[in-house]
């Protein structure tokens, strides 16, 4: 399965990098923002990050939307991607006979897809 560690506990994020951020804030953020910043005593950082599972089908298992791939832009799409995904999987599973035949096929051609996407 595709696993990937994205944040921190704002324990562990180091000073240094959130000083530095917060002096830029002071510098380019709109009044509403740098209260904001400055009411916030411990910021919570998370890395964004594009994301491909190398397998697609894990027995009766399928990951689909942001599960399978996370590509940027992150436009928070996950629903919509899942629901392309299973309507990608349901036509191809109506032009086959055999399940793991569909499966495979569908898998090949989704990873082709994403993969000209990274």
């Amino acid at each position: 399965m595709c696993l990937l560690y994205l944040s921190h506990w704002p324990s562990e994020a180091a000073d240094h990098p959130i000083s530095k951020q917060r002096k830029i804030a002071e510098r380019v953020l709109p009044p509403a923002f740098k209260e904001l910043l400055r009411a916030t005593k411990e910021p919570f950082v998370q890395a964004i990050m594009d994301l491909a599972c190398p397998q697609l089908v894990f027995n009766r298992t399928i990951p689909m939307g942001d599960a399978s791939f996370v590509i940027r832009p992150h436009t928070a799409a996950s629903t919509s991607k899942g629901i392309a995904n299973a309507f990608a999987l349901v036509s191809e599973r109506a032009g086959r006979q055999e399940l793991r035949e569909s499966l495979e096929h569908w898998q090949r051609a989704k990873r082709h897809c994403k993969e000209k996407e990274l």
